[in-house]
């Protein structure tokens, strides 16, 4: 798949993993966190690992806007690629994403 990459834009394809991106030395995400947006409208693509918690995760959701905040739907519909994991397979996900409200969502930092 890498090949076909390189061969297609003369480079190998890169990823960038928001849940190590965003860890930093001293603890604190702020300064990461400030470019989140600037980070995510950088990628081609975006792969969404969807189980039944991740509509309910702030950053989680926090991407998702971004992705749609700053393009028309159909576009931003192209850059998503959704897969659903865990024991949750189903309509479960995706009924959580289609009554997402940010009120119910939470943010966790272990420090």
């Amino acid at each position: 798949m890498g090949e076909a990459f390189e061969l297609e834009r003369g480079r190998y394809p890169t990823f960038w993993v928001d849940k190590f991106c965003l860890r930093t030395p001293g603890g604190d995400p702020t300064e990461a966190l400030q470019s989140l947006s600037v980070s995510i409208m950088s990628c081609d693509r975006m792969i969404v690992l969807c189980g039944m918690s991740f509509p309910s995760r702030l950053w989680c959701a926090w991407e998702l806007f971004t992705i749609f905040a700053f393009q028309h739907r159909d576009q931003a519909m192209r850059r998503i690629r959704l897969i659903l994991i865990g024991q949750d397979k189903g309509s479960g996900p995706i009924e959580a994403l289609r009554t997402f409200n940010v009120a119910s969502a939470t943010c966790y930092s272990p420090i």
